[in-house]
C-alpha cells in the first residue's frame, strides 16, 4: 500500500507509505489530493513518517495542493517528517511554506485551535 486515508474530526489525513516519494508516485498522490479537494475536504494533513527521500516532483505536488487549498480557504499541514526529509525541507525553504508537526495528533489539534 502506497497511500492511505482517514478522517478525524472533519480533517482528512493522507498517509504516504513510501520510503522514496518520487515522480513515479507524484501523479497518483496528486489525484488523491485533488479528489479530496473536489469532495470539499479542505483541511488536509499529509503524514510522511516513513518517507526518507522526496524528489522535486513529489514536493511540487505538495506545494501546488497547498496553494489550491489556501485559495479555497483550507490548508495543508505536514506531520511526521523523517529526519532526512526534514533536512530537504530546511534546505529548500519549505519550512516557511508548510506548517509542520511532530505527529498527526499535534496537526489535528492545530486545526481545533483555529476553531476555538
Amino acid at each position: 500500500m502506497k497511500f492511505s486515508s482517514e478522517s478525524r474530526d472533519g480533517i482528512t489525513i493522507e498517509r504516504v507509505h513510501l520510503t522514496r516519494a518520487t515522480y513515479n508516485y507524484a501523479e497518483e498522490f496528486k489525484r488523491i489530493l485533488n479528489k479530496d479537494i473536489a469532495d470539499n475536504k479542505l483541511n488536509i494533513i499529509v503524514s510522511l513518517s516513513g518517507c526518507k527521500y522526496m524528489d522535486s516532483t513529489f514536493l511540487g505536488t505538495l506545494v501546488s495542493t497547498s496553494k489550491t487549498l489556501q485559495n479555497k480557504g483550507g490548508s495543508l499541514k505536514i506531520s511526521n517528517l523523517h529526519s532526512e526529509t526534514l533536512v530537504l525541507f530546511k534546505i529548500t525553504g519549505m519550512m516557511r511554506i508548510f506548517n509542520i508537526y511532530k505527529n498527526v495528533d499535534e496537526a489535528v489539534a492545530s486545526y481545533k485551535n483555529l476553531v476555538d
